[in-house]
């Protein structure tokens, strides 16, 4: 043993001592770098109105998980999303804009596509929002900042030409009706009663999450009303029902972001 391998405080003439038999749990680090890299996590987890199962996607595929930890992937891949529906048929997104229901058994009951990558499904009774990037739409660094895929070539920026958008459809039918928010992206939504609780911006690239506002849009009558406008960004809108639905949403301003609180 050196000098500089002794240990702090130890003097450099002390008598060398045997070698410390390495930790009986060590491990290769590309053995451990290996196990780190095989972890499978689920994504989209929700769970079915009975309590009894739960259903995720895991790898792009979606799958059906029994309480006990038994697994039954669903064909198709290139799953997204997971949604029950109240009556227990399970909602997907498959692939970038396609829709689809399975009934109890988990075989295919209906789709249906929108146009451009879906995002975000809500369903509400026999109805579902979905939430659409147009094709080149920005995404965020979570998905490396890579745009929603786009056909077309060359790629030309055009603002307000690349947008979020809502639609919602009837189960049973594959015609989507958009609900238009003119001139608006919308980045989160909730859905009740054929009215979408939107949180928008006027910017359509990711800077505009954090300059948002709240929107009440109203499938039936074409109806849009600003609710609210926060300095900062605005997440997860939602309704209260304790006395017939009200709208709300956890507003952040970019100043104080840790005194996120309900605005009614």
């Amino acid at each position: 043993m050196t000098p500089a391998d002794m240990p702090i405080g130890v003097p450099a003439d002390a008598p060398a001592g045997p070698a410390r038999p390495a930790p009986a749990d060590a491990r290769d680090p590309l053995d451990v770098h290996a196990a780190l890299a095989g972890l499978r996590y689920p994504e989209s987890v929700a769970l079915h109105p009975d309590g009894d199962r739960v259903a995720c996607v895991i790898d792009g595929v979606a799958n059906v998980a029994a309480l006990d930890g038994t697994l039954t992937p669903l064909p198709g891949g290139e799953h997204a999303l997971t949604r029950w529906l109240p009556d227990g048929r399970l909602l997907l997104a498959s692939g970038p804009h396609t829709l689809q229901v399975l009934d109890a058994e988990l075989r295919p009951a209906w789709q249906a596509e929108v146009d451009g990558e879906i995002e975000d499904l809500v369903p509400d009774g026999g109805t579902v929002l979905v939430r659409h990037a147009d094709p080149g739409s920005e995404r965020d660094g979570s998905h490396l900042g890579l745009r929603v895929h786009d056909p077309s070539d060359p790629f030309v920026r055009t603002p307000g030409g690349r947008l979020r958008r809502l639609s919602w459809l009837q189960i049973g039918d594959d015609r989507p009706r958009e609900i238009v928010l003119p001139g608006l992206t919308a980045w989160d939504a909730d859905w009740r009663d054929g009215r979408a609780l939107a949180v928008t911006s006027a910017d359509e690239t990711p800077a505009g999450y954090y300059r948002p506002r709240l929107d009440l849009a109203d499938a039936r009558t074409g109806e849009v009303r600003t609710l609210y406008h926060t300095p900062g960004s605005s997440a997860a809108p939602g309704w209260h029902r304790a006395a017939g639905p009200r709208p709300w949403s956890r507003a952040c301003p970019s100043s104080r972001a840790a005194s996120c609180s309900p605005t009614w």
